[in-house]
């Protein structure tokens, strides 16, 4: 399906542009249209259309080549060294379209082309998170453009539009799986561990070449779907403990070495029934369902642990939100670098440049870094350095070793009273100390043990 984007202003010109998207691996016919643009006139001559797109990608390879830089590989290529004949583009306009809307007046443009887009596709006006998991809101959004014949909607977790089936799927599932685990009446840490086990039973699936991303990291394909990557992992496990009220981001992560990057989450926990109060970071891909390891669902090495941990062994960086994030914290710590003795604290300060948006957004707080809104302004030198210390503080220390397997315990227990099959905490205890050939059962040890190797099997 070709989507189009109709950007609608008084100021545009009519032009016709065309991208490409790397992430859903196809491309995107933009029309920056102004409010008195006929569709049914623009696309009733493919021919001329055909040309018209055609001459924008001829532009957009020769203003890239004025600046003196090679074409981008991932986001040019298509374009640009290809040069998209006008018979491609031809055949590309006899596919299906989806129509997308951006500027003003957007539900009078579409009840002004209402004829002929009711022969195609449209994606409601969603803003750029969509619509929010909800019955209510999605019927809400219905009601706004009752004219639509094939509305597609755009939900929160999704990239892409979905049909309206897909949409209700979506949200009934998520509301399945929130409802019940509210029925369970667990402990915010018992919510997290359990959720935890349920969506890493999903074996790590890509999607095939060719094929869009949303495929295994969109919401709605994930849960309707067979594939799904870490994005896919870290996306549903997001949203279910949203869903239930919990505190969690996504943490994505830049390889070192030039391959894949990875994504992660970082939690802020508060659970009065086990004392366990901090920011944890959790990987629910790499202690995955895996064919190579029968005794995955055992593995709770990932679940809650430091950016050191994952440090000793991890190929991946935090991604810099911004370049003023980085120097910020980078005269941070050369100024307040003497306060610290211990290295440990300056490795946390680099892994923080990746986190200085995300975690004062899970602790309810005004961004560290930004440029002056309103009354809102800069911190201080000061203030930076305590929030960033108090930060710390809660984001370096594993949780209590007794306290974390009482919760285990307690959730397995609920998780073998659901389904035979899966061993007990105590079983699964037990099972560990016996692979690894140990005799002294006690918690410190059992952090090791129980927690597993850290082997990263999913290390994508």
């Amino acid at each position: 399906m070709l989507k189009v984007k109709v950007d609608i202003s008084k100021n545009n010109k009519g032009t016709v542009e065309i991208n490409y998207d790397p992430y859903c691996q196809d491309y995107e016919v933009i029309i920056n249209a102004t409010h008195d643009t006929d569709l049914h006139e623009l696309f009733s001559d493919r021919k001329r259309l055909a040309s018209m797109i055609a001459e924008s990608s001829e532009r957009q390879l020769d203003e890239f080549e004025r600046t003196g830089l090679d074409p981008d590989d991932f986001y040019l290529d298509m374009i640009a060294r290809k040069q998209i004949s006008e018979v491609e583009i031809e055949k590309m306009l006899d596919d299906q379209f989806l129509f997308m809307f951006f500027g003003s007046e957007i539900s009078k443009f579409i009840d002004g082309n209402i004829d002929f887009l009711n022969e195609h596709n449209v994606l409601l006006p969603a803003g750029d998170r969509g619509i929010t998991l909800d019955r209510k809101a999605l019927d809400s959004k219905l009601r706004e453009y009752p004219n639509v014949r094939n509305p597609y909607i755009l939900l929160e977790g999704n990239a892409s539009g979905v049909v309206v089936e897909a949409a209700r799927d979506t949200i009934d599932y998520i509301d399945g799986i929130t409802e019940h685990v509210k029925s369970l009446e667990l402990s915010p840490l018992e919510e997290i561990i359990y959720v935890y086990d349920q969506i890493r039973q999903r074996e790590y699936s890509e999607e095939l070449d060719g094929e869009s991303y949303e495929k295994s990291r969109g919401l709605s394909d994930i849960i309707l779907g067979n594939n799904i990557v870490c994005a896919g992992y870290s996306n549903l496990y997001i949203t279910i403990l949203k869903k239930l009220g919990h505190k969690i981001e996504e943490f994505p992560l830049d390889s070192l070495d030039g391959s894949k990057g990875h994504s992660r989450v970082i939690i802020k926990l508060d659970d009065d029934k086990y004392d366990i109060h901090g920011i944890f970071e959790s990987d629910p891909t790499w202690a995955s369902k895996s064919a190579e390891d029968p005794d995955y669902f055992d593995d709770y090495s990932f679940l809650l642990r430091t950016p050191s941990f994952f440090r000793t062994y991890d190929r991946f960086s935090g991604i810099i939100n911004s370049l003023e994030s980085t120097k910020a914290i980078n005269g941070f710590v050369k100024e307040y670098r003497q306060d610290y003795g211990f290295e440990n604290y300056y490795n946390w300060f680099e892994d923080f440049k990746s986190l200085i948006v995300t975690i004062p957004k899970l602790c309810g707080e005004e961004p560290l870094i930004s440029m002056p809104v309103g009354r809102i302004e800069r911190p201080t030198r000061r203030e930076f350095y305590d929030r960033v210390k108090g930060y710390f503080d809660m984001f370096s220390k594993d949780p209590d070793v007794p306290h974390l397997m009482s919760a285990i315990n307690a959730v397995r227990e609920v998780e073998h009273s659901e389904n035979p099959e899966i061993k007990t905490g105590r079983e699964a205890m037990d099972a560990i100390f016996d692979r690894y050939d140990s005799k002294d059962k006690d918690y410190p040890l059992a952090m090791k043990e129980v927690f597993g190797g850290g082997s990263a099997r999913n290390n994508s």
